[in-house]
């Protein structure tokens, strides 16, 4: 088997997919993080 017979994986595993991927979901949670302290702190 050839390593280059599945280059979307080879892709997915690529560090700077993966930190991109990091940084997206950090600021996803941020943003929820943010939504809920606002609610809190409004009620």
């Amino acid at each position: 088997m050839e390593e280059g017979g599945c280059p979307m994986l080879q892709s997915w595993l690529n560090p700077n997919t993966f930190i991109a991927l990091m940084m997206v979901a950090f600021m996803v949670l941020m943003s929820l993080y943010i939504r809920e302290r606002g609610k809190n702190h409004k009620s």
